[in-house]
């Protein structure tokens, strides 16, 4: 419900503040955010025109009505926030703060992120000539293995040398693009999670296999059993905050949301300790006989294929689908690339 107010607000925002750039909660210590803070500076013409179309009239918010919204940025309200507030019904004004705390919450994410995850855009690089292409790379540690390092079943318990890999993703198009991982889907970059990511063995025999991913969930504890120390010591409150700090390291642990500008690129690390390579999993892995055996990475955005071009021509022919429908579809395939193969990776296996 809240994401729907929200989205209904910028909706009709939108044609009266169209050539704003996106507001973001302030930043300490900046002059601007200390005059704006969470809301746009409009004049008391735009905000009583907008008050209008929702049949309301700016009214000063009374101090019952500041006291959630206060609550929720743990600061008093600058006199733009309550000026702009003052346009938007109750519902309005949280749903306006909470999207902006969130996108505030996912900028400091993304900027921690990129420190660990990104590398600029190397010396003289000039991106393709296309809208949107992406360059997949792999690298495995080691190229020459023994057969019983390679060959395994049950990887968890052991038995054998698991081969490790490093894999990247560079934006070599015109267009900077939102890469995103969710916490359902979780992030292959950050621990190795395969949804839209698949690796592939060619065998001697030219045979290709998809090697499977262990499912791995997410390990959670009953609150009767979070006890850390000096936890009997706190109070309500800060052990309602702890649990939060919690929860929302372990969302970020699993998620990714990078915006890669041309150039750049997402590069996997490994979950703990050092290196630039990491373990790749898998409940079964045989490379057997003898022979040398290609590795590749595989992504599929989406993970389902969308019809071709032609399959929609031919669909709007037979009247299965509206022109309006069509054009959605073709959009929709712009902003996807497709299946992307990595560099096949050649491992000779010996006896």
């Amino acid at each position: 419900m809240k994401l729907i107010l929200l989205s209904v607000l910028f909706l009709f925002l939108s044609p009266l503040f169209a050539q704003d750039k996106p507001v973001s909660a302030p930043v300490k210590g900046s002059e601007s955010s200390l005059k704006t803070g969470v809301a746009p500076e409009r004049s008391k013409k735009d905000l009583e025109a907008f008050a209008a179309s929702q049949g309301r009239k700016l009214t000063p918010l009374t101090e019952r009505e500041q006291k959630p919204l206060v609550k929720l940025l743990g600061r008093p309200l600058f006199q733009t926030e309550l000026d702009f507030f003052s346009a938007l019904d109750p519902e309005a004004r949280l749903a306006w703060v909470q999207g902006s705390l969130e996108s505030e919450h996912h900028r400091q994410w993304e900027e921690k992120d990129r420190s660990k995850y990104v590398l600029p855009p190397p010396p003289g690089f000039v991106p393709e000539d296309v809208p949107r292409k992406i360059k997949l790379t792999l690298a495995i540690e080691t190229p020459v293995l023994r057969l019983s390092e390679v060959t395994h079943r049950k990887y968890r318990l052991g038995g054998a040398k698991p081969l490790r890999y490093q894999a990247t993703m560079q934006n070599v198009g015109r267009e900077e693009f939102t890469f995103l991982e969710d916490i359902i889907a979780g992030s292959f970059f950050k621990e190795g999670f395969r949804w839209n990511f698949d690796f592939d063995v060619v065998t001697p025999q030219r045979k290709t296999l998809c090697l499977d991913s262990p499912y791995e969930g997410v390990s959670i504890r009953r609150s009767e059993e979070y006890d850390p120390p000096g936890w009997a010591n706190l109070t309500r409150e800060q052990k309602l905050a702890e649990i939060e700090r919690v929860n929302d390291a372990r969302k970020h642990a699993r998620e990714l949301w990078i915006h890669l500008k041309p150039g750049e690129t997402l590069v996997t690390k490994p979950k703990e300790g050092p290196g630039e390579f990491r373990d790749l999993k898998s409940t079964y892995i045989q490379m057997e006989p003898p022979g040398t055996y290609k590795l590749k990475l595989v992504y599929r955005d989406p993970l389902l294929p969308l019809p071709t071009e032609e399959e929609l021509q031919r669909d709007l022919r037979r009247g299965k689908i509206s022109e309006s429908e069509m054009k959605e579809l073709q959009e929709k395939k712009r902003k996807h690339f497709g299946v992307v193969e990595s560099n096949a990776v050649e491992i000779e296996v010996l006896p």
